[in-house]
């Protein structure tokens, strides 16, 4: 009798792979955690490549690639375990990832975990790379955007936006940071499909520290204060902070954008509790926090951001288009945010569509717009305040010594989505570059480029808002005079025309 043609049979009983390792195991179960040995290259890099069909899967090369993330991540840490810093890079191909390793394998209620509770579960001191396509030498030849690494939580690979019973499967969190990370880092990956609706009554310990599974949809860090980097957070969903929660944490945020996320209750985007994170180039835009709505849990805010008894440290922020029952863009509750160029715009609440404050909150403002909010744009419970300085607030239009433009004022941007300046904005070089120099309250020193990597500083004075004008290439000529450097001759002008009204200032 010919053997039984098996092939389309991928899992073991419990619908596990079914080849773990390079050799099938003997019954119906096929164990999942043989240790392998990792065999990182003489920089202590290991590489990763989901398409990869050859090669013995040690990491040494990118011929000997791991196929799974995971994988990559638990024999690193394994490793590390017994001879530290053995691993000190991953190396990520394009491709989408999915992981098959649990947080912890009991619950806090002593129940066996499910499958929905796999995690990339980052690794301490080991810096974590994606979007190469196999040519690069350097991680700065890569074009993450163009070659995404993707995370995804959705397990079955069957996710659709507009069937909620499609997410039913995906995990609770797709990459967690548990406890003390060292200088760990995630760096050029799009993370999406989290589904943390768990009612939180069943918390795990990971790393000594208990992870809820009602937070943190798409990336949740708690007492660990990693660098997040070149990320995309997208489409992921829970209870509170949708798409990233950030609890007890001080990561530093470089370069995020988090968009299309949604929590129940609040920070659609993201929330931070208890924590002080510095942030430098973030976009947030359509978010939404259900709290307080219909679909939602009866009271909720933040559809963009939240910070709860957090004091984050914010540089080059677009708020666009985000929406929640109070504090659509932004919510503070005994939080006193120090907020630098930043734009919040076109966000929408019954209270605060820009922002609000609640508590003991007082947000430091500079160099930025708040604008096109509705009606109540910002919003102050009682013991609250708003402190701007060189800043445009829409509806704040009583004079004031801080070097503010009045509320009344448009800030002109492009338009249609587009949320920088347009050549004629009135919001151009008002800012005050002091806010830039070392010493300062934050010192932001370091930072010199705008959100869209462009000089802050451009034609001597800093714009407001989150991006810099770059100037339309469009040629006016003036009779009889030169720009120069910062000098004026008799020869013809021909100037950008947003900088004309700077030429007898940069003349003097």
């Amino acid at each position: 009798m010919p053997a039984p043609d098996l092939s389309s049979i991928t899992t073991d009983l419990l619908g596990k792979p079914r080849i773990y390792g390079s050799t099938i195991d003997i019954g119906a179960y096929e164990y999942q955690d043989t240790y392998r040995v990792v065999v990182p290259n003489a920089n202590g890099i290991i590489y990763v490549n989901s398409s990869i069909t050859s090669g013995n899967k040690d990491g040494s090369s990118r011929s000997n690639a791991f196929i799974r993330l995971c994988d990559a991540l638990k024999f690193s840490e394994a490793m590390n375990a017994v001879t530290p810093e053995t691993v000190k890079q991953i190396w990520v191909a394009e491709g989408t990832y999915y992981s098959i390793h649990k947080s912890a394998e009991i619950d806090g209620n002593g129940k066996f975990t499910t499958d929905r509770d796999n995690v990339f579960s980052m690794v301490k001191e080991v810096k974590v790379y994606g979007g190469f396509i196999g040519t690069e030498s350097d991680v700065d030849e890569r074009d993450w955007k163009n070659n995404p690494s993707i995370l995804s939580g959705g397990l079955l690979k069957n996710d659709d936006e507009t069937d909620p019973t499609t997410l039913e499967d995906n995990t609770y969190h797709v990459v967690l940071f548990a406890n003390d990370a060292g200088n760990a880092l995630i760096d050029g990956f799009t993370i999406t499909g989290g589904y943390a609706n768990g009612s939180g009554s069943r918390p795990i310990k990971v790393n000594d520290i208990d992870i809820f599974n009602g937070r943190g949809g798409g990336l949740y860090v708690k007492y660990s204060s990693p660098i997040l980097s070149n990320l995309t957070v997208i489409e992921n969903k829970a209870n509170f902070g949708g798409g990233i929660f950030i609890n007890f944490a001080s990561p530093n945020t470089i370069n995020i954008t988090v968009t299309k996320n949604i929590a129940y209750n609040s920070g659609g985007g993201a929330y931070n509790l208890y924590s002080t994170p510095a942030i430098t180039n973030l976009i947030i835009t359509e978010n939404t926090a259900l709290g307080g709505l219909p679909g939602g849990t009866p009271t909720g805010g933040g559809g963009g951001l939240v910070n709860l008894n957090s004091d984050a440290i914010i540089t080059n922020m677009l708020i666009a288009n985000n929406t929640a029952a109070n504090g659509g863009g932004l919510f503070n509750y005994n939080s006193s945010p120090k907020l630098t160029n930043i734009t919040i715009a076109d966000n929408s609440a019954n209270l605060g569509g820009g922002m609000y404050n609640g508590g003991e909150s007082h947000p430091v403002g500079k160099n930025s717009i708040i604008w096109g909010n509705g009606n109540n744009g910002v919003y102050a419970e009682a013991g609250c305040a708003n402190n701007c300085y060189y800043s445009l607030v829409e509806e704040k239009t009583e004079t004031d010594s801080n070097g503010n433009i009045s509320g009344d004022v448009d800030p002109l941007f492009i338009g249609s989505g587009n949320y920088r300046l347009s050549a004629a904005s009135p919001v151009a070089n008002k800012g005050n570059n002091e806010y830039y120099e070392a010493g300062q309250n934050p010192d932001i020193s370091a930072i010199t480029t705008d959100l869209d990597g462009n000089p802050r500083i451009r034609y001597g004075i800093v714009d407001l808002g989150h991006t810099s004008l770059i100037t339309p290439v469009t040629r006016q000529t003036y009779n009889n005079y030169t720009l120069m450097g910062n000098h004026m001759t008799l020869t013809k002008l021909i100037l950008f025309p947003a900088i004309i009204r700077e030429v007898l200032l940069m003349s003097r």
